[in-house]
């Protein structure tokens, strides 16, 4: 996976090894999915994980959304010694990472910071389903524990 990064006359650019000028929301979110399904392919995502990957415009953003909706075969959340809320495991942000990655690919924009001036083709996000994600808590005396009963 390559993004490639320079700085041009106070201009920082970015351009994804996979970005096309033609590429549309749809078609990016399509190429997308089928990545995410290679990647699941070759063994480098669960085998069972499933993504809902959708692309949407919002305000004056193209946005696209990868919701995890199963498969995921870890807690996604963990107990901090002396902490009454959970955390995100290291698998799990490992996860998200690899599926940032992937549409990193199709990402394409500029920014000049001493002008506050910022354009990307799209923003991504990705998340865990909140129906799903209920199956990775467990509630313990009032207290939300990661993954499994304590």
């Amino acid at each position: 996976m390559t993004v490639t990064r320079e700085t041009v006359k106070g201009y920082d650019t970015w351009q994804g090894g996979k970005y096309q000028y033609d590429f549309k929301r749809k078609d990016i979110a399509k190429a997308i999915r089928k990545d995410i399904a290679d990647a699941i392919a070759c063994g480098n995502l669960p085998a069972a994980l499933t993504v809902s990957v959708t692309s949407k415009f919002q305000g004056f953003t193209a946005r696209i959304t990868m919701k995890v909706t199963g498969g995921v075969p870890f807690a996604v959340y963990e107990r901090i010694a002396g902490k009454d809320y959970p955390a995100l495991t290291a698998k799990w942000r490992e996860l998200k990472s690899t599926l940032l990655a992937i549409a990193a690919e199709y990402s394409e924009g500029e920014s000049h910071m001493q002008s506050d001036y910022y354009r990307a083709n799209f923003h991504a996000e990705c998340y865990i389903e909140p129906t799903y994600d209920q199956s990775h808590y467990a509630l313990v005396g009032g207290r939300i524990i990661g993954g499994r009963k304590e």
